[in-house]
């Protein structure tokens, strides 16, 4: 199944969109891998000068795929291949820009964080509900969520 479908919506624009809507767009190893490969695809093309990474409209991404997690036990938070897939999307040399409509949960928050720019719709929703699951964000949302919104802000 193409998890990540592409498209070139406009001269120099390539568009990555996470395609697994049944599951909430979960960030499974399959899908991190092709989106790795994607973004692969995307660096190595010279026509392509910037990197647009989507969802659908109800969900960016949910977050960890925590079916597969949960089969998988601790071996899915020790998972080399997953930081490196993850490391390919964080240190792309063309400008990243995430477009996130609907919910951004968990990893998929960390996955818009990565992303040199972040252009939320009127219905994008941010969270890190991991304490939920009694573990905390693995993918940098410690770090990179104070980076952007400082250490203290004002909820309304």
């Amino acid at each position: 199944m193409k998890l990540i479908v592409s498209s070139n919506p406009r001269p120099g624009v390539a568009q990555l969109a996470l395609n697994r809507p049944q599951a909430r767009n979960a960030l499974s190893a399959a899908l991190l891998e092709q989106l790795a490969d994607a973004f692969c695809t995307a660096v190595d093309d010279a026509q392509v000068r910037c990197i647009v990474l989507t969802g659908d409209s109800a969900f960016f991404s949910c977050g960890a795929d925590v079916k597969e997690m949960a089969a998988r036990g601790i071996a899915a938070l020790e998972d080399r291949a997953r930081c490196r897939n993850w490391a390919v999307v964080e240190d792309c040399p063309k400008p990243v820009i995430a477009a996130v409509s609907g919910m951004a949960l968990g990893g998929g928050a960390e996955l818009a964080m990565l992303a040199d720019f972040i252009i939320a719709s009127d219905t994008a929703r941010f969270g890190q509900p991991e304490i939920n699951l009694g573990i905390f964000p693995g993918d940098g949302a410690t770090q990179r969520l104070i980076r952007l919104v400082g250490r203290r802000s004002r909820c309304r």
